[in-house]
Parts: C-alpha cells; sequence; structure tokens
C-alpha cells in the first residue's frame, strides 16, 4: 500500500475553508487505498484532531515553530522542511504533497534535491493548486508587500521544481502552464495531473435542482472577501430587484462574514430601498446554512477557484447554481455546463442580473453537476532513476583581494577531496600578487594545480575569464576567505546524480563581524520581487550556462545580483542546498547579502519611500546588490571610484535622508 503524506493547514470540521474540506475528503475517499498521514500546521487543538480522525496518524511542527504565520515564506518553508527530515528518519513515504499557496513545498524540493535529506529521490513531492498569492494579484486589487512578493517567488518555485502539480480542471492547468512559460520559459505540461476532487455532503444527495420561482431566495454563500466578488453580488442583486418588482423573496448572505472594512463597505452598496430585502446575519451556519442553499439560488461571482467545493456542494443539494464563465474554474472544460447543470453570466452587474432572471424562470430543473464529475485519483508518477557515468569536473576560482583568507580557503578545499585534476584559478589585485611575493615558496606549494592570474579584475569579470578557458562541467566560485562546509562537494556530486543542475549553492552564510558570527539567510530570486539572493557568493556553475549568458548579456552585467536574476528568471535550474553553509571571515564580498528576513518596519517605510524619490541610472541591480567599490587604473596603481559607486554612494545618501525623514516621524529610532 502506498504511504502518503500531506501537508496541510485546515482539517474540517475543526477548521473552515476549501483546504479543510479537501483535508476531509481525501480522509474519506481514499483511507483504506492509500496509508494516510498528516503534517498539520493549523491552529487546532492536536488533542480534539486526534479524537476526531483516531485512523490516522498526524505529524506536528515542534512547538518552537509557534506562531508559523508570523514567519516569512522563508522561514516557514525551512521549518516544514527541517521536520520533514525528522519524520523521515523513522518512515519513508511515496508521495509528500503541498499545497501551492505560501510555496511551502520550496525548501523541502531543494533539500531533497541537495542530497543531504533523508527524503529519497524516488519519494515525489507534488503540488496541488488551491490558490496562489501569484494567482490572486491578478484579481485582487490591493497593495502589495514586499512579503507578498517573497511568498510568489516561493508559491512559483515550488511549482516549477516540483515532480509533480496536481490540478483540479483543465482551464486551471492551462493557466498555471502558460504562467510558469511565460515566465521561466519552461514548459511542465509533462508533470501536470488533472483529477477531480472528491466531494461530499451533509445529507441526502439530489440528482437535479429546485425549479424556482419569484419567492426563491437568492444566496451568497462564498467568504466576504475581495477574490469571491460579494460586491458583484450585491449590485447584481440590487439590479435584479430594481428590474423585478414582482419579486418577494429574501438576498441572503450565507456566508463567513468578517466584521472588517471590507465588509462594511460591500454592505453599503445596498441601495436603502431595498435593505428591507438583503439578510446577513454572520451566525447562520449548520443545517440552517444548509438548508438556506439547498432551496435557493446560489451565486458564485468569483472570478478565480481552483475548483470551488461551495459551488459543487451546492449543486449536489438542489440549489440552482449561478457562476461567473470569466472564473477558470467554472469555464469550457470544466464538469459546469450552462443550461445544463448551472446558469453562467459574463462577470458583469449587468449579465449577473440576466442570469437570475433566467434562474427565477426557469420551466423545469437542472441536472446535477455530479453526473459530469469523474472520479477522484491520486495519481503517484514513477520517478525514474538519473545515471551518469561518471562525476562532473569541477574547476575551482577564487579571487582575492589579498591574501589573509587564502590558506583558510584552500584547506578546506583539500578537506572537501577535490581531486588532483582539479584546475584552482587565482584571480589577484595587483596588492596581493605583492603580497605573495613576499611569502616564500608559496607558487612552489600548490604545485601544478594552482593558476594565478595576476588581474586585478572584478569578481564578476574573473567569473567571465574562466569560463571562457575552462574544459571543466563546472566552476566553483570561492571568494578568498570563505571556507567550504564540509563534504559540499559529495552533496553536490550525489545531488547532480539526480537532477540536471545549473547552480548549486549554500542558502545560508556564516559572516564574522566585530568578533561575533552573523547568519544570513538567501532567498531564491525567481521572478524580480525580492532583493535578497542565495546566502553567499560561494557557487558551483555549469561552465555552458554562464559563457552563454556573458554572449547575451554582453556590457551589461554589473555584478553577481543581476546575473542570478537573469539566470533566475530565464529558467536555470537551481538547487540550494540549506545544509551547507559557507564560511566568510572577511568583509570582502558583503555586496552579495542584503535584507535577511524578516524584513524591519523602517526597511519596509525605506523601500516604500525610495519608490517616491529618483534614484540615477543605469539599473536597478546596483542599486540593490553592492557592487564592487574600486577599480585599480594599470600606470599608478591609484585607486578610483568607478560609475558603480558614483551611484552607489548617491544611493546611500537617499538612504540617510530617507532615514531623517523617518525618525522625525518616530517611525524608527
Amino acid at each position: 500500500m502506498k504511504k502518503l503524506l500531506f501537508i496541510v493547514t485546515e482539517i474540517a470540521p475543526l477548521d473552515r475553508g476549501g483546504i479543510g474540506t479537501f483535508s476531509r475528503n481525501i480522509i474519506r475517499e481514499f483511507f483504506g487505498k492509500f496509508s494516510i498521514a498528516f503534517l498539520y500546521c493549523g491552529n487546532a487543538p492536536h488533542e480534539a484532531l486526534e479524537r476526531e480522525y483516531p485512523e490516522i496518524r498526524f505529524h506536528f511542527l515542534p512547538r518552537e515553530s509557534k506562531p508559523l504565520f508570523e514567519k516569512t515564506a522563508a522561514q516557514i518553508s525551512e521549518v516544514i522542511a527541517g521536520t520533514l527530515d525528522i519524520i523521515f528518519q523513522k518512515e519513508i513515504f511515496d508521495y509528500i504533497e503541498f499545497m501551492d499557496w505560501g510555496g511551502w513545498a520550496h525548501q523541502t524540493i531543494m533539500l531533497k534535491r541537495s542530497g543531504a535529506s533523508n527524503i529519497p529521490a524516488s519519494t515525489v513531492i507534488a503540488v496541488r493548486i488551491h490558490s496562489t498569492e501569484h494567482a490572486l494579484r491578478k484579481y485582487e486589487h490591493r497593495l502589495l508587500s514586499l512579503g507578498d512578493g517573497e511568498t510568489s517567488d516561493f508559491e512559483l518555485g515550488s511549482i516549477l521544481l516540483a515532480d509533480s502539480v496536481v490540478c483540479h480542471v483543465a482551464p486551471i492547468a492551462a493557466l498555471i502552464t502558460n504562467e510558469i512559460k511565460s515566465l521561466f520559459g519552461k514548459d511542465i505540461s509533462g508533470k501536470i495531473i488533472i483529477t477531480s476532487m472528491p466531494v461530499y455532503i451533509r445529507g441526502n444527495e439530489k440528482n437535479s435542482s429546485i425549479t424556482a420561482s419569484h419567492s426563491t431566495n437568492i444566496v451568497f454563500s462564498s467568504k466576504t472577501q475581495q477574490i469571491k466578488r460579494p460586491d458583484l453580488f450585491v449590485t447584481g442583486a440590487s439590479l435584479f430587484l430594481e428590474r423585478n418588482k414582482a419579486y418577494n423573496g429574501k438576498i441572503i448572505f450565507a456566508a463567513h462574514m468578517n466584521e472588517d472594512v471590507y465588509t462594511r463597505s460591500v454592505l453599503s452598496l445596498i441601495p436603502k430601498e431595498k435593505k428591507d430585502f438583503f439578510v446577513y446575519d454572520k451566525n447562520i451556519a449548520g443545517k440552517e446554512r444548509d438548508a438556506i442553499i439547498s432551496g435557493g439560488i446560489t451565486v458564485f461571482p468569483a472570478e478565480y477557484e481552483s475548483f470551488c467545493f461551495a459551488a459543487y456542494e451546492a449543486s449536489m443539494t438542489g440549489s440552482i447554481v449561478v457562476l461567473n464563465e470569466t472564473n477558470p474554474a467554472f469555464a469550457d472544460g470544466t464538469p459546469w455546463e450552462d443550461g445544463v447543470n448551472c446558469i453562467k453570466f459574463d462577470g458583469t452587474a449587468e449579465g449577473l442580473c440576466a442570469a437570475l432572471e433566467r434562474a427565477a424562470s426557469l420551466g423545469a430543473p437542472l441536472q446535477s453537476v455530479r453526473r459530469n464529475l469523474p472520479e477522484p485519483q491520486i495519481v503517484i508518477p514513477f520517478l525514474p532513476p538519473k545515471s551518469q557515468a561518471s562525476p562532473p569536473s569541477v574547476d575551482i576560482l577564487i579571487c582575492a583581494h589579498d591574501l589573509k583568507g587564502l590558506g583558510n580557503t584552500m584547506q578546506s578545499i583539500q578537506l572537501n577531496g577535490f581531486g588532483e585534476e582539479t584546475a584552482i584559478h587565482v584571480f589577484l589585485t595587483h596588492e596581493a600578487i605583492r603580497a605573495m611575493e613576499a611569502v616564500p615558496g608559496l607558487r612552489d606549494k600548490v604545485g601544478g594545480r594552482f593558476r594565478i592570474l595576476p588581474q586585478g579584475a572584478a569578481p564578476i569579470a574573473a567569473l567571465r575569464t574562466c569560463a571562457a578557458e575552462s574544459n571543466a562541467d563546472y566552476i566553483l566560485f570561492l571568494p578568498a576567505g570563505d571556507e567550504l562546509s564540509p563534504n559540499i562537494l559529495d552533496a553536490f556530486i550525489k545531488s547532480s546524480k539526480n537532477n540536471d543542475i545549473d547552480v548549486f549553492s549554500s542558502w545560508t552564510c556564516n559572516v564574522h563581524q566585530g568578533g561575533h558570527i552573523n547568519r544570513f539567510y538567501g532567498a531564491m530570486p525567481l521572478n524580480g520581487w525580492r532583493a535578497n539572493l542565495v546566502a553567499s557568493s560561494l557557487a558551483f556553475y555549469k561552465t555552458t550556462l554562464i559563457r552563454d549568458y556573458f554572449k547575451k548579456a554582453g556590457g551589461r552585467v554589473f555584478n553577481f545580483y543581476a546575473m542570478h536574476l537573469h539566470l533566475s528568471m530565464t529558467g536555470a535550474n537551481y538547487v540550494i542546498s540549506n545544509r551547507h553553509e559557507s564560511i566568510n571571515n572577511n568583509s570582502y564580498h558583503e555586496y552579495s547579502i542584503h535584507d535577511s528576513p524578516p524584513m524591519e518596519k523602517s526597511a519596509f517605510f525605506r523601500a516604500l519611500l525610495l519608490d517616491f524619490l529618483p534614484i540615477p541610472p543605469p539599473t536597478l541591480a546596483i542599486l540593490m546588490a553592492r557592487p564592487e567599490l574600486t577599480q585599480t587604473s594599470g600606470s599608478s596603481g591609484k585607486t578610483l571610484p568607478t560609475f558603480d559607486t558614483y551611484i552607489y554612494r548617491k544611493y546611500i545618501r537617499r538612504i540617510k535622508f530617507i532615514d531623517n525623514i523617518l525618525r522625525r516621524l518616530k517611525i524608527v529610532t
């Protein structure tokens, strides 16, 4: 029997919402056919869950990880990845399924790919499409925070990198596939699985709907949140009342209603002369709510759903269901057929009014949607092992502004067991060359493996030169002073056996600053929202990828931030290991370390104000990353500021000016 593990935040009846309904229905439908377990990340008491479902094995996050929803997407993803690694020490599952919201699968996928996990390569990691931040952004008109951007990046990364992506209807699968292709140039259609959701209702299931009249209630049963469009419901229903004077039913909110500004604004749309027709009681629940829905015309005006349990449940209880046809979950290619098992409208208030008039004057009942609903399935694809005849070859590029940390760097290379065939290229500044001449026997000591390139090149330019000359499969970029964590080479080789890797890097970096160690966290930059990167410049780069990048990028290459952003946005396959940290013993490559989550309030307001202050050109990448700050003239040896330095200093002056404003406003101290 296949063993399945679902990572969820809700389980009905202890939690409300679509994910809670999905979790309950998965248990009802597939218990006994599969061995089912849950990693529960919600707020319901653990004892209550175990009493409700004594036959199900539950796993929980460590207590110190609470409150989970106060953490960033990166932090939540890391907590879940660590918890799953502990679970897999004792038990191996064939299939792990995440919901897409929040991108929680991201670090688990990376942990598995990095070769440092207890999760075997044969375990399928699937992402089921519910509703992502990225999808909702197109339909909800609201200001976005940097946290929303990070969440969106992790969601897209999870979908892009998962072994399997589960959708419930074909139009949603097409939407997700097209989105990933437009953003990253990757076709994920081969790993999309379309399978119906299991649907259950309380009470007896009906084969057909009621026959309505002008006294049949019109019902809104969804949440009062923007994506569900309760405003459109109120506007369309009010227009219906205006045009149909004979109507004497009620317009009922049988919804989850929050006491918030948005709900009050929706209710304020009700015309004063029509208020007596509207019923909005947030205490309507249980059997009373079920009876209202089954005996009424239930409207689902949402512009986006991935499936919408509530619409299927309403149809199966006998309600006449009115759907927004612009919603991909209700479009052609789904179980919903206009005039057969539902009535559709065009997404406008006028269209909804016309649809309600059709519903109220139907001469015959509609069918239940159940007739068109396929059998639900759990599909676990087979992941064939990737065979590789020999491990990839690696050249090592070390950029040294001085020689202080070079000894530690070389020692860490030796401890990792890099073979004699590995070339080591060292780019040195003029100051480092002079220092090397003062160290007797250093050139002889390192032997033929050590190729010194006496140039004052910036690191990004050194990478270009090394890629042009290297015959190896990969280049390991390693700033002098950085130390490789133990066994990172083994992890890279193990990971390369199961993955086609473009970039392999660490997710954290330990930096020695002022006598103590600061730990920085990175995040993969997927679609340009985040200023953060992988945490260290340390990375294995596929040589052919870097050559191709410099051919295309030409003179627009300023720093590693711009390069990583370009590579990730064009679909480079990253593996970010959260088990192999680099150690930086100087401040040489601070430019690769940006804001580490969570973002402080001052940083948020600073970013907000920067949008309204002119920043010098040429690119955003220069502003978000710290470029190499100096260049050396060949004749005099004098250090001169580069154009990048000029831009950077102007940026710092803007930051200081903004900070003074924030202090006066008492936003920061």
